[in-house]
């Protein structure tokens, strides 16, 4: 469900208010019936309720989401060769349907953030238009400058976002259940997450005791933020008899500026806490199409 509200303003600019709602039911939960429960990880292959079967996910139709946003937009319509649009979305959506659950008989400790939740999001996209004309204005008459330069146009989105939630991890079958051996989640401390001058406080989860659950919540660890400007570049010559040549310059990430994609989450290794992975560098890219 949502509403919108729109006003115009002075100076060829338009408001926008929304909210949206969404409410998902009967959504798939995916548990393993024959994990053992927790003790001894030595001695789980004994403790499996079918003892003739291996671990397996059963897929069950019980889970629930709910997500809120609300969006304020500012929009001005082209006016001198120059428009723009501001929008700023805040959000947040939970649901208890994760792909496995930890504990098949604790269902409630999967409510947590989704994993696409997205805090804040600030969108700027400008686009403007050569200002240069055939007959009036600037670089007028200047004959084959004047055709070059004429007709441009530069479109460029900037967007600046909170990252995606991550859970915190250990490595190995701590609990002793026999399964989920590379996502059991780690113990939560109390510190708070988002503390000191790394991505977030790695002291805020230890590995738990062996033979137990971890009780750090799904997806409780900020993501790094995302930052991106791209640009686009474009002209259409109009030619004879309805045939037309189009000319598209594309870029990514024109400034090349680095931004940290993923960090490690598993407590205990030595990637924990430590960037991984960059976002996508500088790349151009230019297409030319011929209409007929």
């Amino acid at each position: 469900w949502n509403v919108q509200v729109q006003r115009n303003l002075p100076g060829n600019l338009v408001m926008q208010l929304g909210y949206t709602g969404i409410k998902g039911t009967h959504l798939v939960q995916g548990l393993d019936p024959n994990q053992a429960l927790p003790g001894d990880p030595n001695t789980a292959s004994n403790r499996l309720p079918i003892s003739y079967a291996s671990t397996f996910t059963y897929d069950q139709t019980g889970g629930n989401l709910i997500s809120n946003s609300g969006t304020a937009s500012l929009i001005r319509r082209m006016r001198q060769n120059l428009a723009f649009q501001l929008a700023y979305t805040r959000a947040k959506s939970i649901d208890d349907a994760p792909a496995l659950a930890l504990n098949p008989f604790d269902l409630a400790a999967e409510r947590a953030l989704s994993t696409n939740d997205r805090r804040d999001v600030l969108q700027f996209t400008f686009t403007a238009e050569s200002p240069v004309d055939q007959r009036n204005g600037f670089l007028a008459n200047k004959g084959f400058l004047t055709k070059v330069l004429k007709n441009w146009t530069l479109q460029s989105p900037i967007t600046w976002e909170t990252g995606l939630p991550l859970t915190p991890t250990v490595a190995g079958d701590i609990a002793g259940i026999g399964a989920n051996t590379n996502g059991q989640r780690a113990e939560a401390t109390g510190e708070p997450i988002m503390m000191g001058n790394g991505f977030f406080n790695p002291g805020a989860f230890v590995v738990p005791t062996q033979g137990t659950f971890g009780n750090a919540g799904r997806d409780t660890i900020p993501g790094p933020h995302v930052f991106t400007l791209n640009a686009n570049m474009s002209r259409t010559f109009t030619l004879k008899e309805r045939k037309s040549l189009e000319i598209q310059i594309n870029s990514t990430n024109p400034l090349n500026h680095p931004v940290p994609a993923t960090f490690g989450t598993q407590v205990g290794t030595l990637t924990y806490d430590v960037l991984q992975s960059m976002g996508a560098m500088r790349v151009i890219s230019g297409t030319i199409r011929f209409r007929m």
